[in-house]
């Protein structure tokens, strides 16, 4: 029931129900996920709340977060 109700509201917003770019509940995840990591959540902390088991999962979203090293190495302070 929440899958055919979820379908009709993505319907009625005008986004895709069928093919390859159709929306679904994962996707809202996905998008969750992904601006976790853009803004510069550990990959561990987006693990945890997406309650990965292993958190290779999670490291599919890696390469959203391509200056997490550099700006790692500035919040060190001297």
């Amino acid at each position: 029931m929440l899958k055919r109700e979820f379908k009709k509201v993505v319907k009625n917003a005008g986004l895709p129900v069928t093919g390859e770019k159709k929306v679904t509940a994962h996707t809202l995840r996905h998008t969750y996920a992904s601006r976790l990591v853009m803004k510069g959540t550990p990959l561990y902390t987006v693990s945890a709340l997406l309650e990965h088991s292993d958190t290779k999962t999670t490291e599919i979203y890696a390469h959203l977060a391509p200056d997490h090293l550099q700006s790692a190495v500035w919040d060190i302070e001297y």
